[in-house]
């Protein structure tokens, strides 16, 4: 699926270029580097801090917990658990989230998140086959004000974890992601 709106982002960006530049009339645009809003809190340079909310889509999200090597309680968690491959280990990410949109939403299928590791590299839950403690997908469809809780899991290479950076954003969007320290 993300292929497919990957895809679809290339085609409406080409054609988008190739509409503007039929275009007659002219309208210059200038940009100079370290054009973008110093200070944006968000990204991957400036992160939303550790505890601090930030919104994404409908949602208002924190980072609550932050657990680097969760492997034991992975595997404590499920019977059906397997240890990560080797060279990797669990890491677990334990969100807030209050639902801000007019109807309802449901947070695993509203936002998509992935782990960015120290080297640049990007984990997403589907890294991993292994059930958190306390899964996301279980707190379910939440109605405007509602409040919920749960873990996202990630399978990480060891060097990766330290300093790792969880992004945040809206599925089917062409928003910035947004970035969120871990510790």
């Amino acid at each position: 699926m993300r292929s497919f709106v990957k895809a679809l982002v290339v085609f409406t960006l080409v054609l988008g270029v190739s509409l503007t530049s039929c275009s007659t009339s002219e309208s210059p645009v200038t940009t100079s580097p370290g054009s973008e809003a110093k200070g944006k809190v968000g990204t991957r340079t400036n992160p939303v801090p550790f505890g601090s909310d930030a919104k994404v889509g409908e949602w208002k999200v924190k980072v609550t917990d932050f657990v680097a090597d969760a492997t034991q309680a992975v595997l404590n968690a499920n019977v059906f658990n397997h240890p990560p491959e080797a060279g990797q280990q669990y890491v677990l990410v334990t969100l807030e989230a209050t639902y801000d949109g007019a109807d309802s939403g449901t947070f695993w299928i509203d936002i998509s998140y992935r782990f960015l590791g120290n080297k640049g590299n990007t984990f997403d839950s589907g890294s991993s086959f292994a059930v958190a403690p306390n899964p996301i997908i279980d707190a379910g469809e939440a109605f405007s004000g509602a409040v919920i809780t749960g873990d996202l899991l990630f399978a990480v290479p060891s060097d990766q974890v330290a300093g790792g950076l969880l992004i945040l954003e809206p599925s089917f969007s062409f928003d910035d992601p947004t970035f969120f320290a871990l510790e």
